[in-house]
């Protein structure tokens, strides 16, 4: 597909979360002495733990013999305190190998954390699966925006395809209800709760069932939250990573904390059960080169995505004629008859490659 439709393409991404706890009153210790000395902990934080991650995702990557480790996890942004990643998934086993990576670095680097801020400050992570695009969205916050007088101004879709293809990774932003729900969970988030959304838990679970790899992760679960705004107030469960159980007990007290794992098989059925009942949560799928490799893509998402495409392809179809109108009225030599030529060229392309993924769908 030309490349100005690739946010057409189905997508399933993993994002990740790593935030600092306690920041806000260890920032606010403004005596002459420590006034500042947040400064250099938070640089530290920024800047070798995305070094971290990439040492360690390359380590993951290195013994990945199931499958290509895919792309690895990229800083999305940061939000004060906190680090947002995000990986796309191009076979499940990534997500196994990406949460694992994260809670290795989610560990060593909390406990540098505490010696360097003499055990006041700690780190907590989140982890969700969110799709696309479909359920969620990306937007490209740089590109050549049309002004709203122009033809295809109305449709927000058409406005993305048409002038925000060649946006860097880094300056495209994602929305959407999985998104929400993600920021909803990192509020539930300890440094000893590392939390997962009920999508990524199934997903953990199917792995370590499928592949034996059941002692990978200490996963727990606890009563339904209701997350604000999120599932019409309906309880979520609250599954999480117990950091304890991958790091060496401090104390009799941590020790007598620790707890073994939940049963895998029945988590995998519950986060089953739950996501097929719920309102828009959906049951992880990925597609690759537009193969569904692994779960189903929904009938309802073949039919919106093939929808979305021909109204994207009618609307540039428009703005070519308008164009082109515009251009037969100015005459030869003017500027819009270069830009109707050069749309009417890259709009044959674009038909043709839409022709040819309906086909192949």
């Amino acid at each position: 597909m030309d490349e100005r439709y690739d946010f057409l393409t189905p997508r399933l991404r993993l994002f990740l979360s790593l935030d600092i706890q306690g920041s806000t009153s260890f920032k606010y210790q403004v005596t002459p002495e420590t006034f500042e000395a947040w400064l250099p902990i938070i640089h530290w934080f920024y800047i070798e733990t995305q070094a971290a991650l990439q040492r360690t995702w390359l380590k993951a990557a290195g013994r990945f013999r199931h499958a290509d480790p895919g792309p690895e996890p990229l800083l999305w942004k940061s939000a004060g305190d906190e680090l947002l990643f995000v990986k796309e998934i191009t076979h499940p086993l990534q997500c196994l190998a990406a949460v694992l990576a994260f809670r290795d670095v989610l560990a060593l680097q909390d406990i540098d954390l505490q010696r360097r801020s003499s055990g006041r400050l700690r780190l907590k992570a989140t982890a969700w699966l969110a799709g696309f695009p479909n359920v969620n969205k990306e937007i490209p916050l740089v590109g050549s925006y049309a002004p709203d007088s122009e033809p295809h101004g109305n449709d927000t879709m058409v406005r993305i395809a048409r002038f925000g293809h060649g946006t860097p990774a880094h300056q495209r932003d994602f929305v959407g209800p999985s998104i929400d729900l993600g920021f909803r969970l990192t509020e539930l988030a300890t440094p000893r709760r590392f939390v997962v959304s009920v999508e990524l838990a199934y997903l953990l679970a199917d792995m370590m069932i499928r592949h034996q790899l059941i002692d990978r992760l200490n996963l727990q679960v606890e009563e339904g939250q209701v997350l604000r705004g999120i599932l019409n107030d309906q309880e979520y469960p609250l599954i999480w990573i117990d950091m304890l159980a991958h790091t060496a007990a401090r104390n009799s007290l941590e020790r007598l904390m620790s707890r073994p794992t939940c049963d895998v098989d029945v988590l995998h059925e519950v986060c089953a059960q739950f996501i097929r009942a719920a309102p828009i949560l959906v049951m992880p799928y990925v597609v690759v080169d537009g193969i569904c490799i692994y779960g189903t893509v929904p009938p309802q998402h073949v039919e919106a995505l093939a929808t979305l495409r021909r109204r994207i392809s009618q609307e540039l179809s428009k703005e070519e004629q308008f164009v082109h109108d515009q251009a037969s009225e100015e005459g030869p030599g003017s500027l819009d008859a270069e830009l109707s030529k050069n749309l009417e060229e890259q709009a044959a392309k674009v038909r043709d490659s839409l022709r040819r993924d309906d086909k192949g769908a």
